[in-house]
């Protein structure tokens, strides 16, 4: 445990970029449960479909910028 506190002590840069991958995939993971309540009400209006497009390319950024958490 000291051992892991000591290394992002020393290395802050890294312990950011980890933070930042977890947030990625866990926002990648959680983001498909906002589209459920928008399908069922409809994407008949131009404003839901874009608003659809763009929860579906914030999730694939998310996804990239994620994937390496935990690996």
């Amino acid at each position: 445990m000291v051992s892991v506190f000591r290394d992002t002590v020393s290395s802050p840069g890294v312990g950011f970029v980890s933070v930042i991958q977890a947030s990625a995939f866990w926002g990648a993971v959680l983001l498909p449960f906002v589209y459920v309540p928008l399908l069922v009400v409809g994407l008949d209006a131009l404003d839901r479909q874009l608003l659809f497009a763009a929860l579906v390319s914030l999730n694939i950024i998310l996804l990239v910028i994620g994937h390496a958490h935990r690996s």
